[in-house]
């Protein structure tokens, strides 16, 4: 959770004067730190009240939905809500959703998450590219949202890139469809996502629908870091020619905790 200048100033002054001064907070100072302090601690109650009430509404919910699937038949429904089940009533999962919150405990606006694409262009042969993308989030392996599909800027000698803001809807893994191309096939350098200002992706697997015939282009080169395409078969996802397909990232294992 992010904590205000302001606040780490007044508690800065709560461990002491600085080395090498002489002067002691004052009353006034004392009365200021104490009060912040009591403030953080009564918004986080009530960030985290909140957040304990989502969850139970959610545990029904997803309980009565695991019962519908299974009645009807559908095993493999029931067994991906018993997954997001099992997410929702993790004790880490309240600490995320408050970590999460669309502003921090003093009540400061956080950034908005957001996924950047980064296009290629395939080194020198400058032939291949992503015209159009659409961004779908993934909670437990099933669509929560689906964006619009999105113009992704390109050139055939240059780096660029555009970046989409995500909705607010809880998430844990994030797919990128590739619909129309430039030249002869579709691809990106790398995708960035971004929570709270900070990219996750390497934190993610990669996965995509297919790949072009050759090591050099494999899922993994989307969130390896390499942002550019200048140097060719390095740090850039290919499809194979005039192929449609997809990219994910999505937790590596183990629990998945939502984000917002």
């Amino acid at each position: 959770m992010r904590i205000s200048v302001h606040l780490l100033a007044l508690l800065a002054l709560a461990t002491g004067p600085a080395q090498g001064a002489e002067v002691e907070p004052s009353d006034t100072a004392k009365r200021a730190i104490a009060s912040a302090e009591q403030a953080v601690l009564d918004q986080y109650e009530q960030f985290r009240a909140a957040a304990l009430k989502e969850q139970q509404r959610l545990v029904a919910a997803l309980d009565k939905e695991m019962v519908r699937e299974t009645k009807a038949g559908r095993l493999e429904g029931a067994q991906a809500v018993r997954q997001a089940l099992e997410t929702v009533k993790d004790p880490q999962w309240v600490d995320a959703v408050v970590d999460a919150a669309d502003v921090d405990l003093l009540g400061n606006p956080r950034k908005p998450n957001q996924v950047v694409l980064w296009n290629q262009h395939n080194g020198i042969h400058g032939d291949r590219g992503t015209a159009t993308a659409r961004v779908v989030l993934l909670l437990a392996d099933r669509v929560v949202a689906r964006g619009d599909p999105v113009e992704v800027p390109w050139k055939a000698d240059a780096d660029t890139s555009v970046t989409v803001p995500l909705p607010k809807v809880r998430w844990d893994g994030v797919r990128i469809e590739v619909e129309t191309v430039h030249g002869i096939g579709g691809g990106l350098a790398e995708v960035q996502v971004l929570v709270a200002g900070r990219n996750i992706a390497p934190q993610l697997r990669a996965r995509a629908s297919a790949c072009f015939p050759n090591p050099a282009f494999t899922a993994d080169r989307i969130n390896d870091g390499v942002t550019s395409s200048a140097q060719f078969g390095v740090g850039y996802w290919l499809l194979p020619t005039v192929h449609p397909g997809w990219i994910e990232l999505v937790p590596s294992g183990g629990m998945s905790v939502p984000t917002k």
